[in-house]
């Protein structure tokens, strides 16, 4: 599967797939310069993004099942 429908719209699981893939970059990327920063502030910012990315990534998880769910509902 490409992602790509018929009609030249983009699918919605690879719309919820791109985005949790792009968060997970995101927040990885910080973990991992984070370890290289001396700045004791910089970490603590760092350190609150990487929280706010991954609870974007479990709301956008969740709300992606919960779409699912009504799917196979109706």
């Amino acid at each position: 599967m490409t992602g790509v429908q018929s009609s030249g719209e983009v699918s919605e699981t690879t719309t919820y797939g791109t985005a949790l893939q792009i968060l997970g970059s995101a927040a990885e990327h910080l973990a991992s310069e984070r370890v290289y920063d001396e700045a004791p502030v910089s970490e603590m910012a760092a350190g609150e993004a990487i929280r706010i990315l991954l609870r974007r990534s479990r709301e956008i998880f969740e709300e992606y099942a919960e779409r699912q769910g009504m799917r196979k509902a109706a």
